[in-house]
C-alpha cells in the first residue's frame, strides 16, 4: 500500500514544488521581468494558501476522494498548459487569474494527501507511513526543481511541460492507492470545524504555531542561498546545490524515521526545530562552499522529525470529520508564512545574506518560544500537564 502511495505521492509532489521554478523560468525566458515572474509566483502561492480549507472541506465531504484529488492534478495540469499558451501573448492580467486558478488544487496534493493517507492505515502504523510521506516531500523538493531547471534548455516552455508531466504521471498512478470510499453518512465537514479543531485543541495549535513559525525562517536559505554562494564562489551555481543538500538531509531523516518510527511526535517537532537552528547557523558562519553545504543538510535533517511529528500529531488528535480541512488548513497557513517570510527576508537582503540567515535561526527560537507559551497556556487552563495520547507533555 505505502509503495502504490510513495510513488503517486512523490510524482504530484514533484509537480507542485517544480511548479514555482517553472513558472519563474518560463516566464522570463518568454520575455517577461523578473518582477513580473515573481508575481505570478505570489500569485500560485497566494491562492493555493487561501483556497486549503475549502480543498480540505471537499475532500472530507467527498465520498470518492480520488476523483477530488484526481481533478486536483487535471486542474494544475490544464492551467499550466493554458499558461504555456498565452504566457507570450496574452494580457498580464488575464495570465495572473490564470496562476490563480493553477494554484487552487494544491492543497489537495500536498496537506490534503497526508490526511487521505491517515485513512489508509492502522494507528500503529502512522509514524512510519507519515514519515514515507515526508520523504515523499524530500524527493519531490530534489525531483521537481532539477527537471525543470534542466530542461529549460530544450525551450523556454519545456519547464511547464515537465510540470505537466509530473501531474498526469500522478494521475495515472492514482489507482496504486486504495483509497476508502468516504462515508455519506458521516457529518458534514465545514471549514469553521477545521479551523476550530486546528486552534482550539492544545496539541495541534501548539505543533501548528511551531512549524508555522519554524517554517518561516527556513525561508532565509531560500533567499540567502544566491548571494552566499557569491560569497563563496564567486558565482551562483552553488545555490542550487544548496537546496539540493537540505532536501536531501530530509530525505536522510525521512528514510531513518521509516525505519524507527517516532514514539513522541510532539517531541519531534520541537527537536526537529531545535536542528534546522543548528543548522542554519552554521550555512550563516560557513567560510567554504564544503562547510556551508554540509550545514544545509543538517538543516534538512531537522526538517523530516519536524514534518513527521505534525502530521503524526494531526492524524490522531483532528476529529475524523475534518481531518482534511484541518491538513489544508494548517498547510495554507505554512505556506502563507514561508511566502510572507520570503518576501520580508528579501527586503533585508541588502543587510547580507549571513543576516538574512540569522534572523532565520531567531525565529526558529521564536517557533520555539511560542511553543513553550502554548504548553504553559495548556497548563493553566487544565491546573496540570496533560499528556497527549503519544505520551508527550503538550510542546511545540
Amino acid at each position: 500500500m505505502l509503495t502504490g502511495y510513495a510513488v503517486t505521492a512523490t510524482a504530484a509532489r514533484a509537480g507542485t514544488e517544480g511548479a514555482g521554478p517553472a513558472l519563474l523560468l518560463t516566464a522570463v525566458a518568454v520575455g517577461h521581468s523578473p518582477s513580473q515572474a515573481a508575481l505570478l509566483l505570489s500569485a500560485f502561492t497566494l491562492s493555493a494558501a487561501l483556497a486549503g480549507p475549502s480543498v480540505g472541506v471537499a475532500l472530507d465531504r467527498a465520498t470518492h476522494p480520488r476523483r477530488v484529488v484526481a481533478a486536483a492534478l487535471l486542474g494544475l495540469a490544464g492551467c499550466l498548459a493554458l499558461l504555456a499558451w498565452t504566457l507570450s501573448g496574452a494580457p498580464y492580467a488575464v495570465i495572473i487569474v490564470i496562476a490563480l486558478a493553477a494554484g487552487i488544487g494544491e492543497p489537495a496534493l500536498t496537506g490534503g494527501w497526508s490526511a487521505l493517507l491517515a485513512t489508509m492505515v492502522p494507528a500503529g502504523s502512522m509514524a512510519r507511513a507519515f514519515a514515507v510521506d515526508a520523504a515523499t516531500y524530500n524527493v519531490g523538493a530534489i525531483v521537481g526543481p532539477a527537471l525543470v531547471a534542466g530542461s529549460l534548455v530544450l525551450g523556454p516552455r519545456v519547464p511547464l511541460v515537465v510540470v505537466i508531466t509530473l501531474a498526469l504521471l500522478a494521475v495515472v498512478a492514482l489507482p496504486l492507492v486504495p483509497l476508502r470510499p468516504g462515508d455519506p453518512d458521516r457529518p458534514r465537514a465545514s471549514a469553521r470545524a477545521g479551523v476550530r479543531a486546528l486552534v482550539g485543541t492544545p496539541s495541534l495549535r501548539a505543533v501548528t504555531v511551531v512549524s508555522t513559525v519554524g517554517f518561516a525562517g527556513q525561508a532565509a536559505l531560500l533567499v540567502a542561498a544566491p548571494a552566499l554562494s557569491r560569497q563563496l564562489t564567486d558565482s551562483l551555481r552553488a545555490a542550487g546545490w544548496l537546496y539540493v543538500a537540505f532536501a536531501a538531509g530530509g530525505l536522510l531523516s525521512s528514510a531513518v524515521l521509516t525505519r524507527h518510527p517516532l514514539r513522541r511526535p510532539q517531541r519531534a517537532v520541537t527537536i526537529g526545530t531545535v536542528i534546522v537552528a543548528v543548522g542554519l547557523a552554521g550555512v550563516a558562519l560557513a567560510g567554504t562552499l564544503t562547510a556551508a553545504l554540509l550545514a544545509a543538510a543538517v538543516t534538512g535533517c531537522g526538517d523530516g522529525p519536524m514534518i513527521t511529528g505534525m502530521f503524526t500529531v494531526r492524524a490522531r488528535e483532528a476529529p475524523a470529520a475534518a481531518r482534511s480541512t484541518v491538513f489544508t488548513a494548517g498547510a495554507s497557513v505554512r505556506t502563507l508564512a514561508y511566502a510572507l517570510a520570503c518576501a520580508g527576508l528579501a527586503l533585508l537582503l541588502g543587510l547580507g545574506p549571513r543576516t538574512v540567515l540569522a534572523l532565520g535561526v531567531a525565529l526558529q527560537g521564536v517557533a520555539l518560544a511560542a511553543g513553550a507559551l502554548s504548553r504553559g497556556h495548556r497548563r493553566r487552563a487544565a491546573g496540570v500537564a496533560e499528556p497527549s495520547q503519544d505520551g508527550d507533555r503538550a510542546t511545540g
